[in-house]
């Protein structure tokens, strides 16, 4: 009889295997989930935001520590209600826990990893955008145009379905490494060098 001795997966089987699982959960919920009519739009938002940062890798200078937490936040007024809230409870990126905040305009907004803009006005944007450029946060917000000139990643509404644009030029000035399976799913606005 032939005796197979059983051996841990080391950290990188480990994490592939997440990332894998990831791919899959994201591929099968994403076109069921997408849809968007009303709050429910806000609610595949939320849970799309949480897949970005799964799916978004951070350099190292973004924490401050490896206790740091993963820091989402939203500057302006707050258009999830507790969709955001509820997506993010009791969930981890890269082992590290969540934490929501919510920005005015004028706070420094330098420790949040993800960053929802949530204004369609051209000077808000354009003095956030500027305010966190070089910075390694994903920002992300909804106004028409915003990826290609704003920020990361923008949210478009096409036949009542939430799709995104992700400016990959605008990820690599942030330090930010995008997975290959998330750019599968978006329209990539940026150069794709």
């Amino acid at each position: 009889m032939l005796r197979m001795k059983w051996r841990y997966p080391n950290r990188a089987q480990v994490r592939l295997l997440l990332v894998a699982a990831g791919c899959v959960i994201l591929t099968i919920c994403t076109p069921v989930a997408a849809h968007a009519d009303g709050e429910k739009e806000y609610e595949v938002k939320a849970a799309f935001i949480f897949n970005f940062a799964k799916f978004v890798e951070w350099p190292a200078r973004a924490f401050n520590s490896s206790e740091s937490p993963f820091v989402v936040a939203v500057v302006g007024k707050d258009p999830f209600g507790g969709s955001l809230a509820a997506a993010l409870r009791g969930k981890e990126v890269a082992g590290r826990s969540i934490v929501l905040k919510r920005f005015n305009w004028d706070d420094d907004m330098k420790g949040a990893h993800v960053l929802f803009i949530a204004s369609e006005d051209p000077d808000r944007l354009s003095r956030v955008s500027d305010s966190v450029k070089g910075y390694p946060i994903l920002t992300i917000g909804e106004s028409r145009g915003f990826a290609p000139r704003y920020g990361i990643i923008g949210f478009t509404v096409e036949k009542k379905r939430v799709r995104f644009e992700i400016n990959l030029d605008a990820a690599r000035r942030a330090g930010l490494t995008v997975s290959s399976r998330l750019l599968s799913l978006a329209k990539v606005v940026g150069d794709a060098k």
